[in-house]
């Protein structure tokens, strides 16, 4: 008997510009989805440049857990079927160069 495709749940996934329903869906099973919209945020944000360069003078609670988020995203690529993993790593270079 042959497999069904998970579908996605409903109502649930955030439109996260540039990704793909299946990306998506991806991210949701794997909780991935809040930490790309977190580094999205950031990354353009216009104040994430100051903090960068003052990183040492002071904590930033929120851009702490940016790049923590970022981390994150690396650990869930790794974890993402082949497909969605090349996808949401043409994402985050693409945020990765706005920095």
């Amino acid at each position: 008997m042959p497999r069904r495709r998970p579908v996605p749940p409903r109502g649930r996934l955030r439109p996260i510009h540039g990704a793909s329903t299946r990306l998506l869906a991806d991210l949701h099973r794997h909780g991935g989805a809040d930490a790309l919209e977190q580094w999205s945020d950031f990354v353009r944000n216009p104040f994430h440049r100051r903090w960068l360069k003052e990183h040492e003078a002071h904590y930033d609670y929120e851009a702490g857990e940016a790049l923590w988020s970022r981390e994150l995203l690396d650990h869930v690529i790794a974890r993402l079927p082949r497909r969605s993993a090349r996808e949401l790593r043409e994402l985050v270079e693409k945020l990765d160069d706005l920095c």
